[in-house]
């Protein structure tokens, strides 16, 4: 499970966090139902490549949607499938998250903004 440290947090919100927000590898682990992914990470020590494979970003953080209030926005990794009771809104000029691989060549937003609607 991925820390939650920030500044001006209080532990509750921590622990909410916590909970809410998870890793897992990319190239052997489905997307746990109810949650999103919210960036890629290189950890070859939980997530090591198998023989022959040289991905850098071998896991993946993905965070609940099913707890969140109508109207909540988040911004998830695109290829991804938008959920049930959600709707895209459109591509995420944010922070850098969802970086591409190495040689990937593809221009643009790694990322989209997706509001809940019901």
């Amino acid at each position: 499970m991925i820390s939650a440290t920030s500044c001006n947090r209080t532990s509750a919100d921590k622990k909410a966090i916590a909970r809410d927000t998870r890793i897992g590898c990319r190239l052997d682990n489905p997307v746990l139902e109810g949650f999103v992914v919210v960036n890629y990470v290189t950890d070859l020590e939980r997530c090591p490549n198998p023989p022959g494979n040289q991905t850098v970003y071998t896991a993946m953080i993905i965070e609940s949607y099913e707890d969140k209030p109508i109207g909540a926005r988040m911004d998830i990794c695109n290829g991804q499938e938008v959920p049930k009771g959600w709707v895209a809104v459109g591509p995420s000029q944010g922070a850098v998250a969802c970086p591409r691989e190495p040689g990937d060549s593809t221009v643009g937003p790694t990322r989209f903004i997706i509001q809940r609607v019901n």
